[in-house]
């Protein structure tokens, strides 16, 4: 699986930050950048389990940051950026869709399910 491959590639070269949260209370840039800033990152794919208007207002006039909902994640965008930041939510998102293309399509890539499921818009 693509995606998986992708993941554990991103794991071992210590590129993949999983937190349990994370959201802004305001869409301010500024909050965004210092957050990003406490976790010594200033570019990064973020990946969520549901949409965040926050956290996406926030983001847009960053140029080495975007957002991205776990169901519109695909290979390209995981290999874009140099540090990506993906919630637990999303992780177990990723892994019940990948469990659920294994059961319906015999495949083991959840991309592969958000091809055939028509979710693979983009970001």
């Amino acid at each position: 699986s693509a995606m998986r491959s992708i993941l554990s590639e991103l794991v071992r070269q210590n590129r993949l930050i999983v937190v349990e949260a994370f959201s802004l209370d305001v869409p301010k840039t500024k909050s965004l950048v210092a957050k990003l800033s406490s976790l010594d990152m200033n570019e990064a794919l973020i990946v969520t389990e549901s949409s965040d208007e926050n956290l996406h207002l926030a983001s847009r006039n960053l140029y080495r940051v975007e957002t991205c909902v776990v169901s519109n994640l695909d290979p390209v965008k995981l290999i874009k950026f140099d540090k990506v930041l993906v919630t637990v939510a999303a992780v177990k998102k990723l892994e019940e869709r990948e469990e659920i293309g294994r059961q319906r399509y015999g495949v083991s890539d959840a991309w592969s399910v958000m091809a055939q499921d028509g979710s693979a818009d983009r970001c």
